[in-house]
């Protein structure tokens, strides 16, 4: 068979949906298939009517369960309730019930081993000779509230980093590029270094594909012929908000969160065209979480894990912070799954609690289970959500009511997820400005500041990568010291230290 974006737009109305990067390369402004919203009449009027029904619904539930105290938080909460899975019907896990660690701390020879076997089943497509196995899945659109409330607060820095409230978290530029190009960058790396390709399938939305696409046209140069006809973009479901002062509808459309990702994975049959372009494994992440990759060392866990009947590998780390996140949690069934703040039981959100084992939006998916499981990723349920967004008066937040929903909730929800606790210095998880430019010592970091950190970090993984899949016992015994982390080896090995900043990371 052809490419697998050839095969991809083949199907059905694909081709009006979806376009590769070869087409976008040269190409002046927005390719005619992504300049039309994408709107779903059925979702839209799902949500006016809920929405009234919660909104009709809220003094009563205000009274009921928060003694009439009308505080914006009491407000989210209330109208969040019907989210919510019903209390008794799972509970957060605990640490010690992830899976162990206890892998990544054998002996280097194991590590070298582990990586020997990922990189022999990353490279094996029996299918499509020019492609590996994996595929990286990246959802980019939209700006925070986090990230546009930090550029308010630090006007002076955010200019300096060309960083404005406008500037979608995607567009963060680390070592001179932004977090969307590294996250492509390091996973081209790791398939290079394979000589293989591996297909980029990236979502945006209407409202911001054009930032989207000039980022894209900015390094086709540097992309081989295959990697272009190999990687893909199509956006995703836009819908309307409201002002809940108000009620007003707001002026615009708005992504529905990235639990369309799967949704269209499966609507647009991605998942089987990658099947049945021999692909195997599918690594997702936001590109602000761009350190996951198809690491040898992972793919080899994560077909370990395959085989025994689990087909989603979730990426946690310690909650040390209470940080309110998706939290892995046990059903009253047994069933592990994932599960975000808006949708865990009341119960558990009412103790004032988070999870203590938190998600970091990275996992790696069985390709060949979505596949032949896409009604089902279609149909679990969408939340709807408050968040608080820059208001309609200069220097202030509003509350707005629409539709959301997360890729890992979806995802876990059918795939029967295993989790593994990772070490957290691997997690540069960028939620605002002040990840990329923050210039005081963390300890927590080994005392450097956020900004080498991250300027590091676009240095070194690759590096870390080549050295794996060449085999270099040096380079696994360092895991092999620091509990399998990228980062925190320099740290403990004397390169960075005492707050000290270093321009470049160690050279070896």
């Amino acid at each position: 068979m052809g490419n697998f974006s050839t095969a991809l737009l083949g199907r059905g109305n694909n081709a009006q949906r979806i376009v590769n990067f070869s087409t976008i390369r040269g190409q002046k402004g927005v390719p005619q298939q992504l300049q039309n919203p994408i709107k779903d009449p059925k979702l839209e009027a799902w949500f006016k009517q809920e929405a009234a029904k919660r909104l009709g619904a809220l003094p009563q539930v205000i009274e009921d369960r928060f003694d009439g105290e009308t505080t914006p938080a009491n407000i989210q909460a209330a109208l969040e309730m019907d989210n919510r899975y019903d209390d008794g019907s799972m509970r957060p896990i605990a640490l010690e019930e992830q899976l162990s660690m206890d892998e990544l701390n054998l002996s280097p020879q194991d590590i070298l081993d582990r990586a020997k076997q990922g990189s022999e089943f990353l490279s094996k497509n029996e299918r499509v000779a020019e492609l590996g196995t994996a595929s990286r899945g990246i959802p980019v659109g939209g700006a925070s509230s986090r990230a546009k409330a930090w550029a308010r607060e630090n006007p002076i820095t955010a200019h300096t980093f060309g960083i404005t409230e406008s500037t979608p978290r995607f567009l963060y530029r680390v070592g001179g590029k932004s977090l969307a190009q590294q996250t492509l960058d390091m996973s081209q790396h790791i398939a290079r270094s394979l000589g293989k390709v591996f297909p980029n399938v990236i979502m945006s939305n209407s409202e911001i594909v054009s930032q989207v696409t000039d980022m894209i046209q900015a390094d086709l140069g540097n992309w081989k012929s295959e990697e272009q006809e190999n990687s893909v973009l199509f956006n995703q479901i836009v819908m309307p908000r409201i002002w809940l002062k108000d009620q007003e509808i707001i002026n615009g459309l708005f992504p529905a969160g990235h639990g369309d990702y799967p949704y269209l994975l499966a609507m647009y049959s991605i998942a089987k065209t990658l099947r049945d372009s021999g692909i195997k494994y599918f690594v997702f992440s936001n590109a602000d979480e761009w350190l996951w990759q198809a690491d040898p060392v992972m793919i080899s866990i994560a077909q370990q894990l395959f085989d025994q009947e689990n087909h989603m590998v979730i990426i946690g780390v310690e909650n040390i912070n209470n940080q309110k996140g998706g939290g892995f949690v046990r059903t009253s069934k047994g069933k592990q799954q994932l599960v975000e703040t808006p949708r865990l039981p009341w119960e558990v959100m009412s103790e004032g609690k988070a999870p203590i084992a938190l998600n970091t939006t990275f996992y790696i998916c069985d390709v060949e289970y979505m596949a032949d499981n896409q009604q089902a990723l279609m149909d679990v349920v969408k939340s709807l959500v408050v968040k608080d967004l820059p208001g309609r008066i200069e220097g202030e937040n509003e509350q707005i009511f629409g539709v959301d929903s997360w890729a890992g909730d979806v995802f876990s929800a059918v795939l029967n997820p295993a989790f593994i606790k990772w070490p957290r210095p691997n997690f540069l998880g960028i939620k605002d400005g002040g990840f990329i430019t923050g210039n005081s010592a963390v300890k927590g970091i080994g005392d450097r500041t956020y900004f080498n950190y991250v300027n590091e970090a676009a240095t070194l993984f690759p590096r870390v990568m080549s050295r794996l899949i060449k085999g270099e016992r040096s380079m696994a015994e360092i895991l092999h010291q620091t509990g399998y982390s990228y980062l925190t080896p320099w740290a403990r090995t004397g390169y960075v230290n005492q707050g000290r900043v270093y321009n470049q990371g160690p050279s070896f």
